[in-house]
């Protein structure tokens, strides 16, 4: 009996001290920043790794990593020229590292403190971010933490209200404190909401969580609701390119089309490596296309060289030095916009063609040109789709062109419609999830292709040549051929036997085009594009 009265006593001491620990709280007391180094905490992220700040006499710097993690993915590091460049919507900014001199948008600045390579990591000066970046920084030398918040973010404020509160490495009561006795007042940022827990910082940089009952909400703001007026109705671009064979005097043409209201000359091409220009510009062209309403919009290609292009991408002073004297150009030819027309791209260099879209933005916005990207429908050819970021390059630019034609190519084995409607309107939905809408010009061709299957001995080869849309409609004139309307293709199709020869065209003719340019109002898009004039049908 008293045996089993001890082992009753034993159980019941066991439950007792279960239940004590379940409902005590941990007395274990942990500190935030038990590194001994200076930490960087940007809104709740905590970073304490890879030395995430230097100290440097009155002189704070934030790695080169940290930045383009936690505030800019977009900031970008040369190597090769120990050169950082921040491309802003407004400006694009470059600072080497031991200099004290920086660039803004070409103008040369003086900067208090340099950038700086401890290790092999790049720092940035405290300064410089807070000057290129919306947000507050504050560096507490008790915690030696330094607070970063974007001025665009708001969260629920809190204060204290209990002299027992308490932060927590986690939210329960037996996470170790990593700060006790909060004294009351204590104003608190709160960042997530638990069961009984906030997630919190407080002023001196210290993240964690605190048990509801302790805090007093002050306030809340309405993150998600946001005031937008309406957007203003914008009016539609109706581009053409104009093909430019060579640089010559301009002869005043009686050129006008209904609704059109940009035109974009083929005028430059990058020649070499080292940035030669092609120029066939013409500054009465630009004059007379002006006194009759039109924007020019100054069309500007790679040579279609991925060699070439690669060469000048990757490196921050050809970038620089081709970007200045684009603009140099399109400055004297009183440009309103540059149409950048870079295709066969190496797929590795997918980012860096975005860099240089980034870099060049703004300075020419700063001259108040539009920039516009032309691209090709998504596919898994690396050179001619894979190597546009559409996403990236549509944040960047003012709008972006979907060359939405060439569905079989010139050399195509089998012969089809360059612009099928359907072919047109799926390319356009794939697009549209990267780029928004009002920044989308629809792209559509003036031209068909005349295909010839030539069969001998029971060996066919399939061969094309491009027509206008004049210059179709004669050949089906000539020839007598009855014309079939395909409804998937949005187009009428004709086929003509000679001898060994079978031809077929898919035409494009005004329904065609009005087909597929009804696409723009369909999906509310920024306009149309077409390629190009002289191939359209002349109206007596």
């Amino acid at each position: 009996m008293k045996k089993n009265n001890i082992v009753i006593l034993v159980m019941l001491l066991i439950i007792y001290y279960a239940i004590l620990y379940k409902i005590l709280p941990s007395d274990k007391t942990v500190f935030f920043n038990d590194t001994n180094m200076s930490c960087i905490v940007v809104e709740d992220n905590i970073i304490f790794e890879d030395n995430p700040v230097i100290m440097e006499s009155n002189n704070i710097l934030i790695s080169f990593d940290v930045i383009k993690k936690y505030i800019d993915p977009n900031i970008c590091f040369d190597e090769n020229e120990n050169m950082v460049v921040i491309t802003l919507k407004d400006r694009v900014g470059r600072y080497k590292i031991n200099s004290q001199t920086a660039t803004i948008n070409n103008k040369v600045i003086y900067l208090n403190n340099q950038l700086k390579n401890y290790n092999d990591v790049v720092y940035v000066p405290l300064d410089i971010v807070k000057a290129n970046y919306d947000l507050n920084a504050e560096y507490n030398k008790d915690t030696g933490i330094v607070v970063i918040d974007f001025k665009n973010v708001e969260h629920i404020k809190g204060e204290v209200i209990d002299k027992n509160a308490d932060i927590r490495t986690k939210p329960s009561i037996k996470a170790p404190i990593l700060s006790k006795n909060i004294y009351i007042g204590s104003k608190i940022t709160i960042y997530e909401e638990f069961d009984k827990w906030y997630k919190v910082r407080t002023e001196s940089g210290i993240v964690g969580y605190i048990n509801k009952s302790y805090v007093k909400i002050s306030y809340q703001n309405k993150t998600n609701v946001i005031a937008v007026d309406e957007k203003k109705k914008e009016e539609k671009i109706n581009l053409t390119w104009d093909y430019v064979y060579s640089k010559e005097s301009y002869k005043d043409e009686n050129f006008d089309a209904t609704g059109l209201n940009v035109i974009s000359p083929t005028w430059f091409s990058i020649m070499s490596k080292e940035g030669l220009i092609s120029d066939k510009g013409n500054f009465a062209y630009v004059q007379n296309y002006h006194s009759k309403g039109y924007k020019v919009w100054g069309l500007v290609n790679n040579s279609f060289d991925p060699d070439i292009t690669h060469e000048i991408l990757n490196n921050s002073t050809a970038r620089g030095k081709i970007i200045n004297e684009l603009l140099d150009i399109y400055e004297k030819y009183k440009l309103d916009g540059i149409n950048l027309d870079f295709e066969n791209i190496y797929l590795k260099d997918k980012d860096v063609y975005v860099q240089f879209v980034r870099e060049l933005v703004p300075l020419f916005r700063e001259k108040g040109m539009k920039v516009s990207i032309d691209v090709t429908n998504i596919s898994v050819s690396e050179n001619w789709s894979m190597s546009f970021d559409r996403k990236c390059l549509g944040e960047a630019a003012d709008y972006i062109i979907l060359m939405s034609y060439d569905q079989h190519w010139s050399t195509s084995p089998v012969a089809g419609s360059v612009a099928q409607y359907t072919w047109v309107e799926d390319g356009l939905e794939d697009v549209l999830n990267e780029i928004p809408s009002e920044k989308l010009i629809l792209g559509v061709p003036f031209y068909t292709r005349l295909w010839k299957t030539e069969n001998i001995d029971g060996v066919s080869s399939t061969t094309s040549s491009t027509l206008t849309m004049e210059n179709a409609e004669k050949f089906i004139e000539e020839k007598g051929i009855e014309l079939v309307w395909d409804e998937p293709s949005g187009q009428y199709v004709a086929e003509y036997i000679d001898g060994n020869n079978t031809y077929k065209i898919w035409v494009e003719d005004s329904r065609s085009i009005q087909m597929k340019t009804s696409l723009v109002n369909k999906y509310e898009l920024a306009g149309v594009a077409s390629w190009r004039k002289g191939f359209e049908k002349k109206i007596p």
